[in-house]
């Protein structure tokens, strides 16, 4: 078989594995704090309305939803849960290709290729966290702007290089400004460095490198004085200054000063069809530049999550730095470039011990925290005056990869691996050069250094990665699809899978308007239930002013039917980090409303005087002297023969068996929506035809010390033929 129809049949076979894994993790995962779900709602308030800043509120930027709107336009998809996730995977897998392909490019060498894209796909795990979120999207535009970047720089078209980066910075700046931003920053740096600028190319070098130094200083002054945001910033600073001094030792003056207004042209067009685009959906200039520019430079002050630095981080850039000063002093000396080499794979296994723990151990924080400091590493020539287009390509990428940690400031969670994860495939090619130079210097022990070098690289990504498939694979076969409309075939837990489905039921019998403390508003696309205002963010306690606060509470007033989903883990958490929700709105919320019931973290809350039929929950009664009561409230339809008491965890092993028959007393009652009698009380005789709302009672003769905890149970409503009508849990 021709050689390139085998490799074409291993990148074939090796992304097909990445899209399994990634299929089974994205849809066997739901995140509490629903990012996804605000996201989604206001792309579906925008889609319906238009009015981006105006009546929907969002933190993110109009190419974000004008690139949306036309996808899921031009593909007829429905904008839900899934679909996203689905979305979500090609930009995961397409971000490790693009890995792939710049490491086979470079090294024509298949195991480093797919060893890069493993751990670029590793890295990005939190693409499983954030369906729908415009950080998957910035993530390929990053690794397009990098790998198109780059060849453009190999086949000497700068005019190209600048077209594109321009295009994808615009749209990274018109989506989140400043990941856009620092991508823009890092493209017309690089194309300063390498004009022809004759007398003024000095003061170039010195501009971007008080820049490097400045950068971090002006975009996190808010916050400078927490640790852990100076840290961020030397470590930058530190890396950018090694690279420079690189790029600066390879520079080439390729291109005129008309290159700028090719790349100005280029953004200046497409932002005039994003945001001509957005104003015609309803949106004001003066909006425009409200939501797009001033809103932002609030958000570090609105929520704020520390990166957790070694405390040895910063002397590991400092060390980099005396690196790049030696360099310069002993690039000519004979051993050094094995000095570097081994440093080199002293990382490289360093990085493979953290592959070899993970998922326990975040390859996107090892990436941001020591990816940084040993970039320049990765970078710098093992043999003197090497100065080729591939070798400035790469510098490149790595002045994009440093620029873009930034993001991690001033919320370091999912940003880290959207910042780091170009590290990755750097890391590979700087590692496999470095065993090809040291094989070169030694002749006999060539063959076992480099089969040594790819058994270890294959052998640890290839059963990280099967670990991770395994993982995917056995939550997706043991746990049962979600089957709400919109996550239909989403597999999460047990316990997590029966919450969501009691949650949705009653919204559905109960809620008119459906609010959530914090926005949670995956939800309102579950049920259809509208939200009072098309102004909703998850931390909208932080985010919303007071005006719009007010218009919320006005629309809850109205409507006596208002629901509000409370996530109480997410509360605490916010309290416990001194991020406590205050405002109006919260207060109000907690003037008005009371908890019909909780099922763990999560509470549904009706007005103050308010009561419902708690549709799928079940209560155990405890008297003190008499007998434990059970009763369980169902809507279910049909003949119903018993109540069964089970584990809540697959296999759902049952500990005890109630017919409903009068041998175990049970009473049925007919209830309103509101939980009131329509009935008389009855004794339940075999068949129990169930009709609507029913609450069953009955008492327990077993005591229930002798049961396992509530939390660990369920009820099971079963008809003559063992055949489900419904499933309860017992409300904390």
């Amino acid at each position: 078989m021709n050689r390139r129809w085998i490799l074409a049949a291993l990148a074939l076979g090796g992304l097909a594995a990445l899209a399994v894994a990634g299929y089974w993790l994205l849809f066997t995962q739901f995140m509490a704090y629903d990012d996804e779900g605000y996201v989604l709602w206001s792309l579906h308030n925008y889609f319906a309305q238009g009015g981006l800043y105006t009546k929907v509120y969002s933190q993110y930027g109009p190419f974000f939803y004008v690139f949306n709107d036309v996808l899921f336009g031009v593909s007829g998809w429905s904008l839900d849960n899934e679909t996203v996730r689905v979305v979500k995977l090609f930009y995961w897998c397409a971000c490790a290709f693009l890995s792939a392909h710049l490491a086979w490019r470079h090294t024509g060498n298949v195991t480093v290729a797919g060893a890069a894209a493993a751990l670029t796909f590793i890295t990005l795990l939190v693409m499983a966290s954030e369906p729908g979120h415009p950080g998957g999207l910035l993530a390929l535009l990053a690794a397009g702007g990098a790998m198109a970047g780059a060849a453009a720089i190999e086949a000497g078209r700068p005019r190209t290089f600048a077209v594109v980066t321009a295009l994808i910075g615009t749209a990274m700046l018109l989506s989140k400004i400043n990941v856009g931003l620092f991508f823009l920053i890092a493209a017309g740096s690089w194309i300063v460095l390498h004009t022809r600028l004759g007398r003024w190319r000095r003061a170039a070098l010195w501009f971007v490198a008080v820049g490097c130094v400045v950068a971090p200083l002006a975009l996190m002054k808010a916050l400078l004085h927490e640790q852990w945001v100076a840290t961020l910033g030397f470590l930058f600073s530190c890396g950018a200054l090694g690279l420079l001094a690189l790029i600066q030792a390879q520079r080439r003056e390729e291109s005129a000063i008309a290159i700028w207004w090719v790349a100005l042209g280029a953004a200046a067009t497409l932002a005039t069809l994003v945001l001509g685009a957005t104003w015609a959906s309803g949106t004001p200039l003066i909006a425009l530049w409200q939501g797009v520019i001033v809103d932002p430079l609030h958000h570090p002050f609105v929520y704020v999550h520390a990166v957790q630095w070694p405390a040895f981080a910063p002397w590991l850039a400092i060390v980099a730095l005396i690196l790049v000063g030696l360099d310069y002093l002993l690039s000519r000396a004979p051993s050094w470039g094995v000095v570097l080499a081994v440093l080199r794979l002293l990382v490289g296994g360093w990085l493979l011990w953290q592959v070899s723990r993970a998922p326990d151990v975040s390859l996107a924080a090892f990436g941001l925290k020591y990816g940084v400091a040993s970039v320049w590493l990765m970078m710098v020539p093992l043999v003197p005056g090497v100065a080729t287009p591939a070798v400035r390509a790469r510098l490149w990428v790595a002045w994009v990869f440093v620029w873009q940690v930034l993001q991690a400031y001033p919320v370091a969670g999912s940003q880290m691996g959207w910042g780091s994860f170009l590290w990755m495939p750097l890391a590979t090619i700087g590692c496999y050069e470095a065993i090809q130079f040291l094989a070169t210097r030694a002749p006999r022990a060539r063959r076992i250094l480099t089969a040594g070098a790819a058994l270890a690289l294959a052998g640890v990504c290839g059963l990280t990665m099967g670990r991770l498939i395994s993982m995917g694979y056995q939550r997706y076969t043991q746990d049962e699809p979600l089957g709400v409309p919109g996550v239909q075939r989403l597999r999460l837990s047990d316990d997590y899978t029966i919450n969501l489905r009691l949650l949705v039921r009653n919204i559905n019998a109960h809620a008119g308007t459906l609010f959530s403390y914090p926005g949670l508003f995956s939800f309102n696309l579950w049920t259809g239930r509208p939200t009072p205002t098309l102004a909703n963010v998850t931390h909208w306690f932080s985010l919303l002013n007071e005006e719009q606060q007010q218009a919320i509470i006005t629309q809850l007033e109205t409507d006596p039917r208002s629901v509000v989903i409370v996530q109480s883990h997410i509360i605490n958490y916010l309290v416990f980090h001194n991020l406590a929700p205050k405002g109006l709105l919260r207060d109000y919320i907690l003037k008005h409303y009371h908890a019909a019931f909780r099922l763990d973290t999560y509470e549904l809350w009706v007005r103050r005087g308010r009561q419902i039929a708690q549709l799928g929950i079940a209560r155990l009664h405890i008297a003190p002297d008499g007998p434990p009561r059970l009763e369980l409230c169902t809507d279910a339809v049909g003949q119903a023969t018993a109540v069964e008491l089970q584990f809540l965890y697959a296999p759902f092993r049952p500990l005890l068996r109630l017919p409903l028959d009068a041998t175990t007393g049970w009473k049925l009652t007919p209830l309103a929506p509101d939980g009131s009698p329509v009935g008389s009380t009855v004794d339940a005789a075999l068949p129990v035809l169930l009709t609507g709302i029913t609450r069953l009672e009955t008492n327990l003769s077993q005591s229930p010390t002798l049961l396992p905890s509530l939390d660990q149970l369920r009820l099971v409503v079963l008809d003559d033929a063992g055949r489900t009508l419904d499933v309860l849990r017992f409300a904390n």
